[in-house]
């Protein structure tokens, strides 16, 4: 695949996977994080394990989030953290 649309309309296919698109903004405050999140299926109700896609630029950001920030911040704080990062302001 060549871009990220191309690989999560790939994996959106399969009807195995429950796919789950954090590319872009899907909260009230945007935190930056960006992947894709698959979970495949044992059946409707089963999901045991979940695999998630990071894209190279958005690596950094996403691990330097989920290892000092994320479940510990509001999302309102997490969103003043990445406004700061695009300003510059801080680096992952």
């Amino acid at each position: 695949a060549d871009n990220k649309e191309d690989v999560l309309n790939k994996i959106s296919q399969d009807k195995r996977f429950r796919v789950v698109n954090l590319l872009e903004n899907n909260k009230k405050y945007d935190n930056g994080y960006r992947a894709i999140h698959i979970y495949p299926s044992i059946d409707n109700f089963k999901y045991p394990y979940e695999v998630q896609l990071w894209f190279q630029e958005d690596y950094d950001y996403n691990y330097w989030m989920h290892k000092l920030t994320y479940k510990q911040c509001n999302d309102e704080f997490m969103n003043k953290l990445y406004k700061m990062r695009l300003n510059g302001e801080i680096n992952s």
